[in-house]
């Protein structure tokens, strides 16, 4: 980060946007994306199911708040924002919505869609070509049991908890299973 700090900021005044989400749903997502071949070459075997292997003492790959402190350390506090992807794009929650236009000091009209907003599992919106990098990874149901099988292992339970002491709460879409309506 330091050397992408110092080669845009003699041009550029840098600012650092962090989307999260919610951690099992976001894996989910990557996972389906690798092992499906559909948009990236298959890595973990192309089937229908998502291989418990690659969950298997998986060290997470996203840990938010290191990454967010990561980018404070670098590009400075005052330059590094960091949203809650579900809130920013929920029409009835406009406080991420304010906390960007703050940040950036503009005022933002309308927000391009997101298929993950709301969630919809395998039955995301897919009409729009430039959000099939969104709507083509979830091809496999995260079901209620899946969910709260990964919640409920020790890496996602220090991971949440890691999170919510971090930001000062839990996201209220995060650590619950989604009724898809399945």
């Amino acid at each position: 980060m330091n050397e992408v700090r110092l080669a845009l900021s003699e041009y550029f005044d840098v600012k650092v946007l962090l989307s999260v989400r919610d951690p099992i749903r976001r894996h989910w997502s990557r996972t389906c994306a690798f092992s499906s071949g559909r948009r990236f070459p298959p890595r973990f075997g192309l089937n229908t199911e998502i291989s418990d292997n690659f969950w298997k003492g998986k060290k997470l790959f996203n840990k938010y708040p290191q990454v967010i402190n990561n980018a404070y350390d670098v590009f400075g506090k005052e330059n590094v924002c960091y949203l809650i992807m579900e809130d920013l794009y929920n029409k009835s929650n406009q406080k991420e919505k304010n906390k960007l236009e703050n940040f950036l000091n503009i005022k933002i009209e309308e927000m391009y869609p997101c298929c993950f907003v709301p969630d919809r599992g395998i039955n995301a919106p897919k009409d729009d070509p430039f959000l099939k990098d969104q709507w083509d990874s979830d091809h496999t149901i995260l079901t209620p049991e899946i969910y709260n099988k990964y919640r409920n292992r020790e890496d996602f339970v220090e991971y949440y908890s890691t999170f919510e002491t971090f930001h000062g709460s839990l996201p209220a879409d995060w650590g619950s299973p989604i009724d898809y309506g399945y």
